[in-house]
């Protein structure tokens, strides 16, 4: 519609899959059985793996730590949704960081967190909602649950939710490198002129 429209689109950021779904036109499963779904959703992430161990299901590009996504992988029988090719007239841009900046960028936006009194949110969340509900199992929500317990001290759990952050942009880096088309760039001038040389011969 915006191409239609005269206009550029550009998608910025978003889970791997989320991009991948516009990019290669991803056609998704059907929706699933909602008595399966209550009766999986019983059950604990360790059994839920169990079962998956158990009936030989690929796990592979599946976050074992989000329960939703194990539980969806079970419901289709490990099948996946299919995509076509890459979308045509499509650049793909990937900003490239070292290992020390990314987490020095992890622990100050923690630092940052905290200042804005995320203790307190996820305090008010958990006394109203539980920790079962899925919003509570995101990182630097469920990493509050043992400190608000009294089984451990806060600056254990700040230095959980920045292992847990990276832990999971170490899996959308793998995500990412399954994928050939993205050009890696570390300057943004690099960035300026494959945008440029592809729009120039776009307009050809």
């Amino acid at each position: 519609d915006i191409s239609r429209r005269g206009k550029l689109p550009v998608l910025v950021g978003g889970a791997g899959l989320y991009i991948d779904s516009v990019l290669f036109d991803y056609r998704f499963l059907p929706a699933s059985d909602p008595r399966l779904r209550q009766k999986l959703n019983q059950l604990s992430i360790d059994e839920l793996l169990n079962k998956i161990e158990k009936s030989g299901i690929d796990t592979t590009g599946i976050d074992l730590g989000n329960k939703r996504r194990i539980i969806r992988l079970i419901e289709n029988n490990g099948k996946r949704p299919t995509h076509g090719k890459l979308r045509p007239n499509t650049l793909i841009i990937g900003i490239k960081i070292s290992s020390d900046e990314l987490k020095k960028r992890v622990t100050r936006r923690t630092e940052e967190l905290f200042k804005d009194g995320l203790e307190q949110e996820v305090q008010t969340l958990a006394k109203r909602y539980g920790w079962d509900i899925e919003p509570m199992k995101g990182i630097g929500y469920r990493e509050f649950q043992h400190y608000f317990a009294g089984q451990q001290p806060l600056e254990e759990t700040r230095q959980e939710i920045i292992k847990s952050t990276l832990d999971l942009a170490k899996r959308q880096r793998t995500w990412f490198k399954r994928n050939k088309s993205i050009h890696w760039v570390e300057k943004q001038s690099e960035a300026v002129e494959l945008t440029t040389t592809f729009l120039n011969k776009q307009a050809i």
